[in-house]
């Protein structure tokens, strides 16, 4: 996996291209499981020669019917739900929507949707907000998760991690901002992202550090309320983002 990763990277440089390149397919690898071309997936030209044998084979009756036939099946499908739809509207079987019984055209409106219950309880109410970056240097004193992102090539490595880029990284792929976003409104260049979250983000140091968190967390004293529970909303929202981290890094390479 590692070796896998090392040369996308280099191709990725010699090539002067990133991993937005990648993902949209302008360049590919036909070894790959996830970067191969979509051509790679379809029928070559000789074989599709035998359409119909094919066709035929798959035991499909719905590839065999003629286009106009289906189209037609289906638009009468259609006029059969609209009119069952209006039917039980007239009817007022609908509860989601209200007619104007005063409109002689039988105009119906959608339901005002009740009130809804608070999302979050009156407690959180009482503290004063923060943003994530404080979250995580909070997080980061009690468990030191930080120190889980050790760099891919191990000892090797001529300069040690930057908390500040990995925290920027943390939050744009847990958010789903992207780093391109997070180079445009933080102090942090793009290309510092991308390299920085290519050496550290990885689905092995985002899974040692949420276990870090979530170590910490089962050993917090809970003798005063309220710092358990200001350190347990701010462990359980780093999760969030390691987790969130975590699928959208999955995803990326």
């Amino acid at each position: 996996m590692v070796s896998q990763l090392l040369i996308y990277q280099r191709v990725l440089r010699c090539a002067n291209l990133s991993w937005f390149d990648l993902d949209a397919g302008d360049i590919f690898c036909r070894e790959s499981l996830g970067f191969r071309s979509f051509e790679d997936d379809l029928l070559t030209d000789h074989q599709w020669q035998q359409k119909d044998q094919l066709i035929t084979e798959t035991g499909l009756g719905i590839l065999q019917q003629p286009i106009q036939e289906h189209l037609a099946g289906l638009e009468q499908q259609l006029e059969r739900r609209l009119a069952e739809v209006n039917q039980r509207i007239a009817a007022g079987e609908n509860e989601s929507l209200q007619l104007n019984s005063r409109n002689p055209q039988g105009r119906w409106t959608l339901q005002y949707p009740p009130a809804r219950e608070p999302v979050n309880h009156a407690f959180y109410h009482t503290l004063r907000q923060v943003d994530i970056s404080s979250v995580l240097h909070f997080v980061n004193r009690h468990c030191q998760f930080m120190a889980a992102f050790e760099h891919v090539l191990g000892r090797y490595v001529k300069h040690g991690a930057d908390d500040r880029a990995i925290t920027a990284c943390l939050v744009a792929w847990g958010t789903n901002m992207g780093l391109g976003k997070m180079g445009e409104i933080s102090d942090l260049p793009y290309q510092t992202l991308a390299t920085t979250s290519e050496n550290f983000l990885r689905l092995e140091t985002l899974r040692t550090a949420n276990d870090r968190i979530s170590n910490a967390l089962n050993r917090t004293t809970r003798h005063s309320y309220t710092q358990a529970a200001s350190c347990e909303s701010a462990a359980s929202e780093l999760s969030a983002v390691c987790r969130a981290s975590t699928a959208a890094v999955t995803s990326g390479v």
